[in-house]
């Protein structure tokens, strides 16, 4: 997949099936994902706007045993209270100032 699509559309077209995680980027308004899905074929997740991600160590390979999106949970809140916290009960879209 390239370019920017739905989050939704994306996870549903990879093959998450003995799916590895090539890569991990992140930079000012994105983060992507580079996945080998199973047949050895390359996938781009492109995550835009306000995010949070949470990694606790790995070592090797990283084989991905699930995909979700979640509407709720503890890093939503730390995330949207540290948001609150800099920018206010209701950010601007870019994440910049008026």
């Amino acid at each position: 997949m390239s370019g920017r699509s739905d989050i939704e559309a994306a996870l549903r077209a990879v093959l998450w099936t003995d799916a590895e995680l090539n890569g991990i980027t992140v930079d000012y308004s994105d983060f992507s994902l580079l996945i080998r899905q199973g047949d050895d074929s390359l996938k781009r997740v492109v995550c835009e706007g306000y995010l949070g991600f949470e990694l606790t160590g790995f070592w090797d390979e990283v084989v991905i045993s699930k995909a979700e999106i979640l509407e709720s949970g503890s890093l939503l809140d730390r995330c949207a209270a540290s948001l609150e916290s800099r920018l206010g009960a209701k950010p601007l879209p870019s994440g910049s100032e008026e």
